[in-house]
């Protein structure tokens, strides 16, 4: 059953290489991934579309969140007591960087409103719900591991 822990960071990993982010405005769309967000990318103007000065996208709370995938993998492939406890905190540090990742992203989109067209619709795709809850799944994973541990004999 600890086998089954480094599968949810691996899970983790692979959610980023899905859509994450689904931008439309002016007749224009991009699907962005989570590798995208994470490490950096240009989109290309069109129809009217434009975001910040260079239309770059990077969110450091999805990268911050990614190399806590691969920490949380690597340190569930060692053999030692205190990995549960490492990847509760690591999950649990995720699930808040998924979260503050949505809030950064929604306000600093939000700034470039107020310009025309006026509008940009924002939407997250699979690979944004898919990297929060397998976070949550390895959280309580490992919690419940732990509980397991420390359950009293009767």
């Amino acid at each position: 059953m600890k086998k089954l822990s480094p599968v949810f960071f691996v899970l983790i990993i692979l959610s980023f290489s899905l859509p994450f982010l689904n931008l439309s405005c002016g007749g224009s769309q991009y699907r962005l991934s989570g590798f995208d967000i994470a490490f950096g990318t240009t989109i290309p103007r069109g129809q009217g579309f434009s975001y910040g000065n260079n239309n770059e996208m990077q969110d450091f709370y999805a990268l911050g969140a990614f190399i806590l995938a691969v920490l949380g993998l690597l340190l569930s492939l060692m053999k030692s007591k205190q990995v549960k406890i490492y990847n509760i905190i690591l999950s649990g540090v995720g699930v808040i960087l998924m979260i503050f990742s949505k809030i950064g992203i929604s306000r600093s989109t939000a700034y470039y409103l107020d310009k025309p067209p006026y509008y940009l619709l924002i939407s997250y795709g699979v690979g944004y719900y898919l990297v929060l809850i397998f976070f949550i799944l390895s959280l309580a994973f490992n919690a419940y591991l732990i509980y397991l541990t420390k359950k009293p004999q009767l």
